[in-house]
This record gives C-alpha cells, structure tokens and sequence, in this order.
C-alpha cells in the first residue's frame, strides 16, 4: 500500500503526463514497468485502470493484436464486476481493433453487442463512442446508410456529457465527413471536417488534428475546388502523423498524396510518387493495415494508367497486376465495400484500353452496383462513365449509342451532385466527344466540350484540355467550319506538346487527317453551291421548284416551300415533303405572322415550341428558317426550310440558305411579273367561260333569237335595254354580253337602283372628296369611275328615283361625273345595261319613268322570255345545274327519276331560272347521291299538274328523228317496267324482247330500275 501511496501515484502521473505531450510509447513503457512492479501490492481494481491505461497506448499505436490480448484479460473482470460501463467501453475498443485490422465482421459483432448493453444507461459517453465505432465499421463495409445515420445519432450522446468530450464529437464528424464523402455528398463533407478542424483548435490533440487534415485534403482533390489548398491540407497531416509517429495514419496520407500527384499529372514529381508508394507499402504491410495496403495497390494501379495514356499500352499490364492485387485484399476485407468498387471500375479503364470491352462491361456493371448498395453517388457516376465509354467504343448500333448518351447523360448529372468537378469534366468529355459526331446532338455535344474545357484550364490540366478540344475540332469538321477546326487542332496540338503528352497527340493527328479530307470536300462542295446559286439566278418559275429541293437537300431539310405575293395574293412558287394545301396554309400563316421583317433571317431551335410560331404547335418540328424577300418593309415573299427530327441547321447550312435566298430575292419581281401576266390571262379565259354566251343553257327558239341579237350588239357602243320577270337571267345574259365584248378587260359593276336613298346616290354613283361633308374621311370612287372602260349594270332601274333618273341621264348624255366637293368634272367611258321586270314603255306612257332616259337606255332592247314559256329548257337547264353543283363539291347524283322530271317540267316556275337553280340544288343535296325521287321536290312542285301526253311524246324542230325515237322508247320502257313493279321478265315478254335485251336497253340508257 505504501507503494501505491507514494511512488505508484508518482510513477502514473509521470506516464499521463507523457501521453498527453503524445509521447505514447515512452508512456506505454512507464504503465508496464509500474504494473509489473506493484502487481501483487494494489488492488485488483487499480490493476486492471493500469491495463486500461496500456490499452489506450497501444491503440494509439496501432498495435491492434496486442490489444486485443489486453482485452480478452480485461473482458473477464468487468463481467464478473457486472461494471456494464467498462464492460461496453472494452467491447467497443475490440471492434475498433477489428476494424483497423480489416476483421470487420468480427468487428461489427462486438461493436452492435456494445451498443445493445450501453442502450438505455446513463453511460452516454460509452455509448457514442459504442455508434462512432460501429459507424466506422459499417462505413468500411459499404453500408454507408447506416454508417451516417449511426454517427449521427453519437454526437448528441457526447454532447450530453458535461464537459462535452470534443475529442470524441471530432472524431464523428470526421468520419461523419468521410462517409459523406463516399456518398458524393461533398458539400455536406466539408461542412462536417471544417467544423472538427475548428473543435480541434479547442481540444489541441495532434492525432486528430492530422486525421482530419488529411480527410479535408482528400475531399478537396476529388472536389478539385483548391488543389493546392488539397496539396496544403493533405502534407501537413502527414507531418502531424509523423511527428506522432503514427504508422496507420502516415500510409493513408502518403498515398493520399500520390493520388493528387497523378491527378495533376506532376511527372516531376515521377520519382517522388514511387518512393512515397514504397514507404506506404511498407508501413500497411508492417502494421498488418490490409485497407491501407489495397489502397497502396489501387494507386499503383493509377500511377500506372496515367503513365499508359502519356507513353503507351506497355504500361497497362503493370497496372492491372496492380488493380487485381487491390481487388483482392477488397474481397478479403468486404466483398460489396469500397475497395472492391474502386478497383473495379479502374480495371475496367485497363480492359477498355487494351480493346477487351467486354472485361471493361463486366467490371464497369459490378462497380456500379456495389456502388448503388452502398449509397455512393458519386462512384456511381463514375461507373456510369465506365460503361458509357465502353457503349461508346462499340457504337455498333443505335442501340448501343443511346446506351452510350444515357449512362454518360446519368455520370454527369450524379457528378454535378457530388460536385466532383475534375470527375464531371472527364465526363464532359466523353459525352460531348460521343455527341459531336451525331448531327442531333452536336450544339450539346460542343457546349459539353466547351464545359469541360473551363474546368480543366482552371485546374491547369493541359492533356485533358488539349483531349477537349480536339474534340471540338472534330465537331466543327462535321460542320464545315473548317477555319475553326485547324485554329482548335492547333491550339490542342501546342498543349500536348508542351505538356509531353506524346500518346495523346495521336487523337490530334486522327482529327487532322479528317480535316484534310474534310477540306477537299468542303473545296468541291463549295464549287458545287456556287453552281446551283448560279443555275437558281438564271431559272424560270417552272423550274424553280426542282432547284429548291436542290437547294432543300444541300442543308439537309425535310421539309420546304416558297411564296411570292402575285396580284391579290401570295402565290405558292414550289413546295417539298408536305402536301400543297399544308404547304398554302403555313405560307399564309407565316405572311400574317408577326416576326417577318424583310431581309431578316429567322432561325429558330426549338421549332414547334417557339412562342414566336403559335401555330406551328403541335407539327413536329424540331428547327426551321426562313428569309422573307422585300425591298421596304413590305413583304414580297419567303424561302421557308424545316426539320422534324435530327439537330438544329449547322452554321455552314444556315450560310449557304440565306445566299440562296438572296439569289430569290432579285427573282421576285420577275415572278411577280410573270405572275400578274399569267393570272389576268387567266381571269379573262376564267370570266369568258363562266359568264360567256356559251353558259346560257338554252333549246327555246325565242331565247336563242335574244342571245344572237345580244351577241351582234356586244361590241357596239349602243346601251342596251334587257326587259324580263324577275329570275329569267337578265344579269347573266349582261355578264355574257361584257365578258365576250372589247371591255372584257375592265370592271363589270353591278348595282340595283333600288338600294340607295337620294341622299346616298351622288356619293355613291359620282363619287366625293374628302372632308365634302360630315363622315366623308377620305376620298372616294363613284361607281361610274369603278367602271370606266367597262360596264355598269344598271339593275331594276325602274325603281330609280326621279331624283337619281335625272343625274343617270346627265351622266349618261355626257359621259362626265363630278364627285361630291370638288369643281371639276372628269371624263368616263360606261358602257351602260339596264335591266326591268316591268314594261318599262307602259311607265313612260303613265308617267312613271323618264321618257328621255328611256330612250338613252333603250338602244337595243332585248326580252327574255319566262321560264314557262320555254318548258323545253327544264331538262337542259336541271343537267346543268346537277353538274354546276357536283363541281363545287356539292356531289355527284345518278339523276332524276321520270316521274320527279314530269313534276319538275310541269311546274310553272314564277319565280322562272332562279327558283329552279334552288330546287335543283336542294334536290341533289337530299338525293345523297341517289336518284332524285318526287319525296325530294318541295311541297310546291309536287301539287303541280303533270304535262298531257301529248306535251310529253311532243318535240321540237331541233331534235333529230333519231333522238326523237330514242326519247319515245325510253319512256316506253320505263313506263312498261312500272307497270310491271320491276318484274324484267314480264316487261320483257311485253316489250317484245328477251331478259338479256332489256338488261342491255336499261344499262344504254342508265334508266332507273323501278
């Protein structure tokens, strides 16, 4: 006891005090001398404080297997105490020393045994340190789920304890930091380090000081934020850990070191990589530190591969030797962990370096699922990177190429993520690389090169730098852009030379041979356009069509057309890949758009989705362009080309439209010419055979004499007078006579007299000035100027005004009108018809007309006859009618049943050629095209009486004995088969003929078979 009381108590304080000044071993030593001196003289329970004390020591000097020894001592003591306190903490300890040496299953056993007898106590310091230590271990297996959500929960069971062991809250967050880090979650990683990193000023604890310096360095490499600061973090740790003399700590940051070395591709630093490996290797294999030695392996690996992409494949085989001996010591430790992930995806780059792409898939697909098992997301990322590059050296199909752009497409977005940015980068490179050489892809392609190519000239990387634009120039030889593809190839070439990336300059050299080629074609192909400019500038209208589908298939539109305005409207020059009424429609819809500006390109990449084109929505279309042709600002006309699938119009496409379209423009007017030409030629032979003499439907000799004295009278200067019940055709038969007249090039103005109040008619028929009285806001025309050189037809012109007779008779005496306002008469040149229902000479006898402008008007006088007067025109007049209706779409009909035509002939029609034009049409419309049946006729037409026979077999001098013949026995036939009910046989046997004969007689004349 004495011993306990004086020297003991001496000797203990002597070896605390070494181990707080971090003098661990000389500490260690004190313990064990003071244990073996005073073994038999203190108390059991002082004795196993003293093997505590040890085990403190040898834990912190890594001597793992000597601890355990310690520990199973120590176990039996505190059981048989029921001391559930030391019990836990001891537990905890073993599964620590477990973990360091690789035993993690074992370790997880005695960590979770831990955790269940410290829950629920008051013991909360044991307790965290229980969860820090399973956490731990957990992360090591791969669970890092778990792991978080455990080192999580050992912060506020620390800070529970009053004073808070800090050393024990930075501990946590350190690996709090470093689980995050796994997961890709660097942002949160940082936060976590940084806040132990300021704990750390408070606790002054060396060991953990470096533990968490080498952790924020390694977070900073992967981020690639602050390389140097990484580089700062990382050496410092390394010199706390020596200063310790912490083997563990000091293998971790030497190669932790190596590996920002081989990032930053410091072939400066060649020598002093291998001799940090070394000294790394053998301080894991000393210690008996399995992970650290795997990670020693996997950088060897690295190393390797960096030397393989600046020399050359003979460097690939020592770094697989390397990768396998990692992946093995992985397997050893935990089979789905991060070792075994790591190794895998670096073996796949061998495999896909040396061509054995399916080694690269296999490796890539395992990689990427333990990665998915332990949460990682940012190795997923760089697994998916694996294995877009290895679809992307295959590409054999479209297939395969999707599978390329998608597991890229995915390593970017999980890289952004985890915010690794020299990892997204490399990513960047092999998508934009993939992209660029699809059309449909290539503006992304090119802005994932150029993204690629900040960050590494912010990190200073000239290989992959040199790798990225490259790969630009590759896309700007696809398209055309040659001029900036030999500037990038050569800026590329520069960086590679000057960084001795030899094997690198071979990708250069590939690009430059397909400039070459490219520059040829480009030569040629240029020569070509120049051609077809020049065969466009000189072509016609009819073959304008056939040179923009040249100049269509030239940049690779689908779709196309273009309009120039003619004399009313804009007149669709050539169309290609869509049907004519689509292509009118969107020529309009685009001339009343509201983004044309005349000579003004409009380009657009989002195509149906383009706010600008509202009605393009819904069509499909990928891009378009267009260039509207005009001088000012008015819009004569457009070159319009779009696609509906592949990328947008490349920059050499684009070029070579708007010179096209520039050629068109000097083309327009000339068209437009052509175009006024072509369409009053037209309009006239148009007007001539729909109002000529030729369309009035007519057999009646009466009406015959009218339209022969009409046409001898046509080209006279005499007025003409046309007298008739209302409906009989007298605007039509006014229409024919100007139409087929010398006048037939100027207007034909129809008004009806009846239409406008005295105090409308000068206005309207003279014409005012502005200002001339109230609402008169601008000039206008009268109707005698509308139809100078031409004809005014005068409708009803008994129900004229006496008023308005007068003024007609001035004008027409002099042939001068005077607008409302003005002083000045102007010279005219009418041509004047009028037209009545009323016996215009019986009016001028009572008064009611004016006999001197009867007179005027009355310089031919023509009747015409009503409709029941001439029932032989009914046939005719309803055939043409049924075909004027088929015509405008009305549909076709078989025809008219015979007892509906002798309803039809019958009928009186007061309201003469008009009222049966509307019967007819209605007629046909309720028919369906069928036959026209008597249920089809209204209700006035069906109460007629029918015609006698006599007027039915009667017929006329123009109709041949033939015809006549040919009538009768049709009528016979028909009226046989209704006696019949349509029994052939029997009206057959009556006609006299056999069945066949009848059959053949109904199909001649297309009868209705009753």
């Amino acid at each position: 006891m004495k011993a306990e009381s004086y020297g003991f108590k001496s000797s203990v304080k002597s070896a605390e005090a070494l181990f707080r000044r971090g003098e661990i071993a000389q500490a260690l030593e004190v313990y064990q001398r003071v244990r073996e001196e005073n073994g038999s003289s203190i108390s059991a329970t002082t004795l196993n404080l003293l093997k505590r004390k040890e085990l403190d020591c040898l834990q912190r000097l890594g001597r793992y297997e000597e601890c355990l020894k310690a520990i199973a001592e120590l176990r039996p003591f505190y059981e048989f105490e029921g001391d559930t306190r030391q019990l836990g903490w001891v537990l905890s300890l073993k599964a620590y020393c477990l973990k360091q040496l690789s035993r993690l299953k074992e370790g997880k056993q005695a960590a979770e045994e831990a955790r269940e007898l410290l829950r629920n106590t008051a013991h909360n310091l044991e307790y965290g340190v229980a969860l820090n230590t399973l956490g731990n271990i957990y992360m090591g297996l791969g669970n890092l789920r778990e792991a978080k959500k455990l080192l999580m929960y050992s912060i506020p069971a620390f800070e529970r304890i009053s004073p808070i062991p800090y050393g024990k809250v930075i501990s946590s967050q350190n690996l709090l930091g470093q689980v995050c880090f796994m997961r890709g979650e660097t942002k949160e990683a940082l936060a976590h380090l940084n806040e132990a990193l300021e704990l750390c000023k408070d606790v002054d604890s060396k060991a953990q000081e470096a533990m968490v310096k080498g952790n924020l360095g390694i977070v900073h490499r992967r981020a690639a934020i602050d390389w140097p600061l990484a580089s700062k973090m990382l050496k410092s740790s390394l010199k706390l850990s020596e200063e310790l003399n912490d083997p563990l700590r000091i293998a971790r940051k030497l190669t932790a070191l190596c590996r920002l070395y081989i990032l930053q591709r410091r072939w400066d630093k060649a020598s002093e990589i291998s001799e940090l490996l070394e000294r790394a290797q053998k301080l894991a294999q000393e210690g008996g530190y399995q992970r650290e030695l795997a990670t020693v392996w996997e950088t060897r690996g690295w190393w390797e591969m960096a030397l393989a992409q600046r020399e050359g494949g003979s460097h690939l085989g020592a770094a697989e030797q390397a990768l396998i001996q990692a992946l093995q010591i992985g397997q050893r430790i935990a089979p789905q962990g991060d070792i075994v992930m790591e190794a895998s995806e670096r073996l796949g780059w061998v495999c896909l370096m040396r061509g054995s792409l399916e080694g690269a898939l296999s490796y890539g697909e395992r990689s990427l699922r333990i990665a998915r098992h332990i949460g990682s997301v940012y190795d997923e990322g760089l697994a998916h990177r694996l294995l877009g590059a290895v679809y992307q050296t295959r590409a054999e199909t479209k297939t395969e190429r999707r599978k390329a752009r998608d597991h890229l497409a995915r390593s970017i977005s999980l890289l952004e993520e985890a915010g690794a940015r020299y990892d997204l980068g490399i990513s960047l490179l092999y998508s934009g690389s993939l992209l660029v050489k699809d059309g449909d892809f290539r503006p992304e392609g090119e802005r994932q090169l150029l993204e690629a190519g900040r960050v590494f000239e912010e990190l200073k990387l000239s290989y992959w730098l040199g790798r990225c634009i490259a790969q630009r120039a590759r896309g700007l030889i696809l398209d055309n852009r040659l001029d900036k593809a030999r500037e990038a190839l050569e800026r590329a070439r520069s960086l590679l030379e000057e960084a001795g990336e030899g094997e690198a300059l071979r990708e250069v050299e590939e690009v430059e041979a397909q400039w070459e080629g490219a520059s040829g074609q480009a030569i040629a192909q240029a020569r070509e356009e120049q051609e077809l400019l020049e065969r466009l500038g000189q072509t016609s209208v009819e073959e304008l069509g056939k040179l923009l589908q040249e100049v269509a298939q030239r940049v690779a539109a689908q779709r196309g057309l273009m309009g120039y305005r003619g004399s009313k409207r804009m007149v669709l020059g050539g169309h290609w890949g869509m049907k004519e009424g689509e292509a009118r429609e969107l020529l309009q819809e685009l001339v009343d758009g509201e983004v044309l500006r005349p000579r003004q390109a409009v380009i657009s990449t989002f195509g149906s989705e383009d706010a600008r084109f509202p009605f393009l929505r819904g069509r499909g279309i990928t891009s378009l362009m267009f260039v509207p042709f005009g001088l000012n600002s008015k819009v004569e006309g457009l070159l319009y080309l779009d696609r509906r699938s592949g990328g947008p119009f490349r920059q050499r496409e684009m070029d070579f439209f708007v010179r096209a379209a520039g050629m068109l423009q000097f083309k327009v007017v000339e068209f437009q010419r052509d175009e006024l030409l072509r369409e009053n030629l037209l309009l006239k032979e148009r007007l001539e055979e729909e109002y000529g003499f030729g369309n009035i439907v007519t057999v009646n000799p009466k009406l015959k004499q009218a339209l022969r004295t009409a046409q001898r009278f046509k080209d006279s200067g005499l007025h003409i007078l046309l007298q008739g019940e209302t409906g009989t055709g007298k605007e039509l038969l006014a229409r024919a006579i100007h139409y087929s007249s010398e006048r037939r090039g100027k207007k034909f103005v129809p008004v009806n007299c009846a239409a406008f109040t005295d105090t409308l008619l000068e206005s309207e028929f003279f014409g005012h000035k502005r200002g001339s009285f109230t609402n008169a806001l601008q000039d206008k025309r009268g109707l005698f100027e509308e139809a100078d050189g031409g004809t005014l037809f005068l409708d009803e012109v008994t129900n004229a005004s006496e008023e308005l007779q007068a003024k007609l008779l001035r004008a027409i005496e002099e042939m001068e009108v005077r607008k409302v306002g003005e002083t000045r008469s102007k010279k005219v040149d009418v041509r004047i018809i009028g037209a009545t229902n009323r016996d215009l000479g019986e009016m001028v006898e009572a008064g009611k007309f004016r006999k001197d402008l009867y007179y005027r008007l009355k310089g031919v006088e023509i009747e015409l006859p009503p409709l029941r007067e001439r029932k032989e025109d009914i046939p005719p007049l309803i055939n043409h009618f049924l075909n004027l209706s088929a015509q405008k779409g009305g549909g076709r009909i078989k025809g008219v049943t015979q007892e509906a035509m002798e309803l039809l002939v019958a009928y009186d029609w007061p309201g003469n050629v008009r009222e049966l034009k509307n019967e007819v049409e209605r007629a046909a419309v309720l028919a369906e095209g069928g036959w026209i049946t008597p249920e089809h006729l209204s209700k006035e037409v069906r109460a007629g009486n029918p015609r006698s026979s006599e007027e039915i077999f009667s017929f006329t001098l123009e109709e041949s004995p033939k015809e006549v013949m040919e009538r009768l026995e049709r009528q016979l036939t028909e009226s046989i088969l209704r006696r019949c009910n349509g029994n052939k046989t029997k009206a057959a046997k009556l006609l006299g003929l056999t069945r066949e004969g009848l059959f053949k007689r109904l199909r001649r004349y297309q009868a209705p078979q009753v």
